[in-house]
Order: structure tokens, then sequence, then C-alpha cells
């Protein structure tokens, strides 16, 4: 890069940098004229990474209406409900630069709001100024699925980390299975995740570091349920309570089963979880029974070597309670504990 366009680079990012502060000094330098969002009732936030109002989850019908929902659900214990967004908007001390909370059913944005609970989806860097669920331990062993593989290998797939091409094609041959499943160390919803051959996954796109696993068969289904062929198991755990289960299973020729590659959600009642799920649940608590206020997810899939871990996940979608009594019971539950923690 020549001299020149090296110093067009370095001014557009002052020039950004600059454009930044002054836009969160101003927000900053705004008093708030909303006399509720600093009065003595209970605040409770859920925080999001993405700075714009329209992302996730308000960018989603289902999610804005959930979240819509959630909020009426706080309101029954005279608490007030925010959604918080980017950690440039933290000022510290429990306070944010601006908000976003339901008013006559719509979602407004506030100035200056305080938050006494915070519920994180975004990596959220606490100052230990208000409470946060979860715990950054619980955080990062369910976003990085190395770590998940070593503290629970004996309920796992064979799983080997991969840095470049070369050890690549060294550890290929050591996952004996026909199919074999390449992912990112980190990532939701199956993004990034490629199922196939030796031959397949030899030739396809790659980015390192990423995961090398056996690939879990479970077309034999959901033992003691009409649940058959492909799927997993979501088991909802919150405070230590197994409080909501489902299964997802894929569209027809597909294998994986995730919402969000089209999978399709069947609830169950949780007397029909499988023992030895409840087992594998019962192992992963107690590595996190250190940590009291917590709410997350573990993914399971019945193969013939028996119940194993596909990944676990801290951050819950939320979705409508349209959806069913499950759905129902699983916002009155997470409301309460919001509220409480």
């Amino acid at each position: 890069m020549s001299n020149k366009n090296q110093g067009k680079l370095i001014y557009r990012f002052r020039t950004c940098k600059k454009a930044a502060a002054e836009y969160y000094f101003n927000m900053l330098s705004t008093e708030n004229t909303d006399p509720d969002l600093f009065n003595n009732s209970l605040h409770v936030g859920v925080f999001f990474r993405d700075l714009d109002a329209e992302s996730y989850p308000l960018s989603t019908p289902e999610y804005d209406r959930a979240y819509a929902e959630l909020a009426e659900e706080i309101a029954h214990f005279n608490a007030q409900f925010f959604i918080v967004r980017h950690q440039n908007s933290y000022v510290g001390n429990g306070i944010f630069t601006h908000g976003y909370t339901l008013k006559d059913g719509s979602w407004v944005r506030t100035k200056k709001v305080r938050i006494d609970k915070l519920y994180d989806k975004g990596g959220f860097v606490s100052d230990d100024n208000m409470r946060v669920i979860n715990h950054e331990y619980i955080d990062e062993i369910c976003a990085n699925k190395m770590k998940t593989y070593a503290l629970f290998s004996g309920h796992c797939p064979q799983t080997l980390l991969v840095q470049n091409e070369t050890e690549f094609e060294h550890f290929l041959p050591q996952i004996t299975t026909d199919r074999k499943v390449i992912k990112p160390l980190s990532g939701e919803g199956g993004h990034g995740v490629k199922i196939g051959t030796s031959a397949e996954l030899t030739t396809a796109q790659k980015r390192y570091p990423l995961l090398l696993q056996a690939f879990m068969d479970t077309s034999g289904g959901v033992p003691g349920t009409a649940i058959n062929g492909i799927h997993d198991l979501r088991v909802v755990v919150l405070g230590g309570e197994i409080i909501m289960a489902f299964v997802r299973t894929p569209q027809a020729g597909r294998l994986q089963a995730n919402v969000a590659q089209g999978g399709a959600i069947h609830f169950l009642d949780l007397g029909q979880i499988p023992d030895s799920a409840v087992a594998v649940v019962k192992r992963v608590d107690e590595q996190f029974s250190n940590y009291p206020n917590r709410l997350y997810g573990i993914d399971i899939g019945f193969t013939p070597e028996g119940a194993q871990i596909i990944e676990l996940n801290s951050r819950i979608a939320l979705w409508e309670q349209a959806r069913g009594p499950e759905m129902v019971y699983f916002h009155k539950k997470l409301a309460h504990f919001l509220v409480h923690f």
C-alpha cells in the first residue's frame, strides 16, 4: 500500500472514531426528560451487541412480539423492561445512554436509562455494578465449542482442534465415521457447519481454526417418543431446574435441524425427556453449580453410542407465546427469574 493510500485510511479511521465519540458524548449530555426511567421501580434489561435499533431481535416480527410479551410478563412484577444495545452505550454504574421500552404496544427509544438486572445476549462486559446473567464462565464454556468438549468429552463425539490445512489433512483419517463435521469454534444457528465425506470436506472452503468432529448418527430418533429420524433435543435449564425441552428435526433431505436452518420444533413434556439425556444434563449442570443464576440450553443427539452433546447455548431464543403452552410457561419462568435473581 502506498504511503498516500495508507494516509487516507488513517485519516478515515480517525474521522470515524471522532464522529463516534461525538455521537456518544451528545447522547450522554442529553438529560432524560422521562421521570419514569429513573424512578424507584426495578429495571430489567436484555443486552444485544448490535447498535442498530432495527437489528435482531426487533428485525424479526416473531422475536419482536416475543420480547413485547416478555416485557408484559415482567410488568406484572411492577418492573420495567428495556432492550439495550452495544457496549459503547454503557456509561457505567448500571447506566446506558439509551434503551428501548414498550409503550402502548410499541417499542420507543428512551434517553439515559438505569438497568438493575441484565440478561446478556451479546457479550456484555460488566463493571459489576448490576446483576448480570450469565456469569462469564458459563458464557465462555457455552460459546467455545472446544472448551465444551474439553470439559465434557465423555459425552461428546470425537472432536479435534485444527489450526490449518496441513493439520486438517493429518487429522482427517483419525475421524473414522463415514461422514464428518467441520464447524467454527463459536457461533450459533448452525452457521458455518459443514457435513460430508472426507473427499467432500477436503475440497470444501474452510476458515481456520476449526473443529473436526465425528458425525453423530441420530437417525434412530428420540427414545420413548414418536419422533423418528435425524434430530436434536434442546433441554433448557434455569437456575438448575429443567424448565423446557423440545426436539428439532431437519427439512427433508437435510442433516442440520437448527431452526435457523429451517428445522421444525416439537415440544416435549418434561417427563418425556429420556433418562439418558437427563443424566447428561445433570453432569453439565454440576459443572455450573457454583453459579446459581444460570440460564442455558444443552443440545443432545441420540446415537448408537448413547446420548451425546451437540453443543451448549447460553443465549436461548425467545419465541412468541403463540407457539404453545410450553412457551407461555417459559416466558413466565424467565420473567420471574429476571426480576428475582
